[in-house]
């Protein structure tokens, strides 16, 4: 009885800071104050300070072990931001990250400037002076870090802790049309030491719920929803002048010459830039988004990086997933020939093994070289490329065509000769989606241990993520192995796209009895000023470059290379890997295929480098000696919002002196493909072959 009523105080207390009401009364200011960290401008006394945070974490509802305050300001074309957080200075941690790197101590602000609690914009810089933006949606559900607004911050430390100061255009706003002049307003502050955040106002768990619990912005006045950025209209039939194609062209050019370590990797600086050249005077006309895609597109194709993608714009994937009927096909696709994998379409004759000759008349082989220039892969492989085609072969049909609502087949069946034309609708995505759910469930066990026969333990890895079940998998995997005294182990890595970079050492320490080393250098690549890639209207910034910078040092040939293995959360790539204590001395077998890629590559790379691993299936889609994986940036153009997935940091494989064929991936040791018939019975075709080289029928 005396615990009970001991805690009511405590959850009492709590409730009160749940309810209570948080708000703050802004005002316009004539003079802009000048946003260097220091609070010191005169403008800032026209308003109080915003004070008086709770803990959010780990004590919820407790006094901070700090104190933070803020003010704001406005005038016609910006908000301004003034934010003093109490501290010890030496307390204070101050971590180099790329934008939207959260690392150290940070404070943010969350602002809503419409009327429903849907989505907000949130503000972030660190004690660094590092920005992070993210725009928010679902009430608080989900936060989207590749929104970049252009806005200005900076930071400082004085005796009594650091300050930061922001101005933030009210044009990278975007509302839906109900423009507030009463804002929603919310401040959250993450210390390192302590592991404590604390909040203006205390929120709810329920994140779906944060914004419409926000604290109010009073004061705001004579800005109206034309000075905010509104949400256009979007038509996929808009044409860009040449002059805004030039412009995105130009965006491009910059990022990739200024920031890029890998733009030469396979071709010479010369034949790069005449295609870089030709590419931009082939811009001679008014083009739609998906024309200029088309042109553009090739190019990345050339640079020969699996791991940069050119896409659409969002707004036209939304259009697609939405209005678009695509071909309900899923293909397996080997030396310019396609089959049918999975049919989620209306037409019962489609089975597996279906061989496809035509599609609407055009032969498959000048579809599938039209496609091939769409997709990147390393070097020059084309596993990767066969594998994504087949995979996303509706939605990539549809950049060819998108008219007739009914499409013509030519098709031979598995095992026949007779060649049949077979009618099948177009399905849009949620057809797609159901049927495919219904006919194909797929397994949820991306990491799975059997043993197909009694002398072999078969693990099935389907991707190098979720570091913590990868290494537990592993650990009992090889420890169970060992019990049995299994003499062959099977790895399957077909369709593993990758993960976290050092899973693959952790699996090669289970097949190695000596020290290793997994990658050799890692590298990067700055020539732009840090200053000048602010005008870009996308997500390349001065933090971005200041932080390659920091991290990377030339070497003797000028070559960045990064040697602050702290700030960038690499490892020496001196420093030997140990072989695991419970480590395989028998048979090793990989199966591969083109969706062997990233982190999945690297490891057969440096497996087939450093030991006897056997290669069974086809060449893998990431390249041996490395690739360009690490500070991806989603560059979206200014004028056709067409994107660009791009990383800045090049891996190269610990395997010098290997004779393995540059721009290639891993080769198979027994190269297997499945045939027609094997699709159509469901014939695991590199299994059954590998399964017989264990029992020398092979």
């Amino acid at each position: 009885m005396n615990k009970i009523f001991f805690l009511l105080p405590i959850i009492f207390s709590v409730c009160i800071v749940f309810a209570q009401e948080k708000s703050y009364t802004t005002k316009r200011t004539a003079t802009a104050p000048i946003i260097d960290g220091s609070l010191n401008d005169k403008a800032w006394n026209a308003v109080s300070w915003g004070k008086d945070f709770v803990q959010a974490s780990p004590k919820k509802g407790d006094k901070p072990s700090q104190s933070t305050q803020f003010k704001i300001l406005y005038d016609a074309a910006n908000m301004y931001v003034a934010i003093r957080c109490f501290d010890n200075p030496d307390s204070i941690t101050k971590i180099p990250v790329p934008r939207d790197g959260f690392s150290g101590d940070w404070v943010e602000i969350e602002l809503n400037c419409n009327e429903d609690t849907s989505t907000a914009h949130s503000f972030t810089v660190t004690a660094y002076g590092t920005r992070a933006d993210e725009f928010i949606a679902k009430g608080g559900a989900l936060w989207d870090s590749k929104w970049n607004p252009q806005w200005e911050t900076k930071t400082a430390i004085d005796r009594s802790g650091w300050t930061a100061e922001m101005k933030i255009p009210f044009n990278q706003f975007t509302h839906n049309g109900s423009f507030t002049k009463v804002w929603g307003l919310q401040f959250t502050r993450r210390m390192v030491k302590g592991g404590e955040r604390s909040a203006w106002k205390l929120l709810p768990d329920i994140e779906s719920t944060w914004i419409n619990n926000y604290g109010v912005l009073h004061g705001i006045e004579n800005i109206t929803a034309s000075q905010l950025k509104a949400k256009a209209v979007y038509n996929d039939n808009k044409l860009y002048s040449i002059a805004e194609l030039q412009n995105d062209f130009n965006v491009i050019k910059k990022i990739l010459e200024g920031t890029y370590p890998s733009l030469y990797r396979f071709y010479s600086k010369a034949v790069m830039d005449k295609f870089i050249h030709n590419t931009y005077q082939s811009i001679n006309k008014p083009m739609t988004e998906l024309e200029y895609y088309k042109l553009l597109a090739p190019l990345f194709d050339k640079i020969g990086d699996g791991h940069t993608k050119f896409y659409m714009s969002y707004d036209y994937q939304n259009l697609s997933a939405v209005s678009i009927k695509k071909l309900p096909l899923q293909l397996y696709i080997t030396d310019q020939q396609a089959y049918i994998l999975q049919n989620y379409s209306e037409e019962a004759t489609l089975i597996p093994g279906t061989k496809i000759l035509s599609i609407n008349g055009k032969p498959f082989s000048e579809i599938l070289t039209d496609l091939m220039s769409y997709l990147t892969s390393d070097g020059y492989n084309a596993t990767k490329k066969y594998n994504n085609i087949g995979q996303r072969f509706g939605y990539l049909y549809s950049l060819l065509d998108t008219g007739s609502e009914d499409i013509i087949l030519e098709t031979i069946a598995a095992g026949g000769k007779k060649i049949e034309e077979v009618k099948v609708a177009r399905l849009c995505d949620k057809d797609i989606t159901k049927n495919r759910t219904a006919r194909y469930p797929a397994s949820q066990r991306n990491f799975e241990l059997s043993f197909p026969v009694t002398n072999a333990a078969l693990l099935t890895v389907k991707t190098f993520t979720d570091d913590r079940a990868f290494m537990k998998f592993f650990d009992t995997s090889f420890a169970a192995i060992k019990q049995k005294n299994i003499p062959n182990v099977i790895i399957d890595l077909r369709n593993n796209g990758g993960g976290n970079d050092y899973n693959g050492a952790y699996l090669f320490s289970y097949l190695t009895s000596k020290p290793f080393k997994y990658y050799s250098r890692f590298e990067t690549a700055v020539s732009a000023d840090p200053h000048s890639v602010d005008s870009i209207p996308c997500c390349i910034s001065h933090e971005d470059l200041n932080f390659l910078n920091e991290i990377s040092v030339p070497d003797s040939a000028g070559v960045k290379v990064i040697r602050n293995y702290k700030a960038s959360r690499q490892k020496d790539p001196a420093l030997l890997h140990q072989p695991a204590e419970n480590n395989f001395k028998g048979n090793v077998y990989v199966l591969i295929n083109g969706g062997s890629f990233s982190c999945s590559s690297e490891f057969c790379s440096v497996a087939d480098f450093n030991s006897n691993a056997i290669f069974v299936g086809e060449e893998t889609g990431g390249g041996y000696y490395g690739n360009t994986s690490n500070m991806f940036r989603d560059i979206i153009l200014p004028n056709t919002n067409l994107r660009l997935s791009i990383a800045f940091i090049k891996y190269l494989s610990a395997v010098e002196g290997s004779t393995a064929e540059i721009g290639r991936g891993i080769m198979p040791d027994y190269p297997v493909k499945p045939t027609a018939l094997d699709i159509k019975n469901g014939v695991d075709k590199e299994l059954k072959f590998t399964l017989e080289l264990i029992n020398g029928k092979k």
